[in-house]
């Protein structure tokens, strides 16, 4: 393991708010190219987890590195896709405008977008299979639609890591399965971690699922049982197994 190039590493990690613990000792190595899912309660952690990975905030013991390095020293790497965007569905901005979004670290709103951002929003409008919407205002698109533009939005700044936060939260099933498989192409690129609650489509696209609930338990996808979720989230939630694909 020594000799393994980790994309996202975790060692010892400890968070709190106020007096609250909200992390606790946890360590997780992610390899490049590989594709973790995250699964936890509300309030175990999983939103806290990714705003350390992101630089947003420090751990209070421990450390995190991108890449061998601080998390700010290496945000450039990163792309990420919130749960909730930040732009109001129903304002009108063309699809391309929002993918260039992602292209407006350092930079200001209002400058005009250079060649080398146009290039590189038509590739990631490419690359999610939505380069054929690039005029259509945002409020056009459908859920599904929606997603994909916010994921090339992430794509944009070519990252080698993507993040995303629950992306299928408020998609229906045929939708969700065509986002997942979307993942599935990026990832023979990219590194992927993904937050999710949707036990039923987990194990049939990712390498690991990492299990939080304040602690941190990493398993095969192939290998997370009933009593692994029934840990995480009692009695209420039942598992739906897949056969791994990958």
């Amino acid at each position: 393991m020594s000799n393994t190039k980790f994309a996202v590493e975790l060692i010892d990690v400890f968070f709190q708010y106020q007096d609250e613990t909200v992390l606790e000792g946890i360590t997780l190595q992610i390899k490049e190219k590989e594709f973790l899912a995250v699964l936890g309660p509300n309030g175990g952690g999983k939103t806290t987890l990714l705003k350390l990975v992101l630089g947003l905030i420090k751990p209070h013991a421990g450390k995190v590195r991108l890449f061998g390095k601080r998390p700010r020293a290496n945000q450039t790497l990163v792309g990420y896709v919130p749960q909730h965007a930040h732009i109001p569905r129903h304002f009108p901005i063309a699809v391309e405008e929002v993918v260039l979004m992602g292209r407006l670290r350092g930079h200001s709103l209002g400058v005009r977008s250079s060649k080398d951002d146009r290039a590189a929003a038509e590739n990631a409008m490419r690359s999610v299979e939505i380069l054929d919407l690039r005029d259509r205002r945002l409020d056009t698109l459908s859920g599904g639609q929606h997603q994909r533009v916010l994921i090339a939005r992430a794509l944009v700044s070519e990252p080698k890591i993507l993040i995303l936060d629950e992306p299928t939260a408020s998609v229906d099933n045929r939708v969700e399965q065509g986002i997942f498989d979307l993942l599935r192409q990026l990832n023979r690129e990219k590194t992927i971690m993904l937050v999710t609650h949707d036990l039923g489509f987990v194990s049939r696209y990712v390498t690991r699922v990492a299990c939080l609930n304040k602690q941190l338990v990493c398993h095969h996808a192939g290998e997370i049982t009933g009593e692994d979720i029934k840990s995480l989230y009692g009695d209420s939630v039942k598992m739906v197994r897949h056969e791994c694909e990958i």
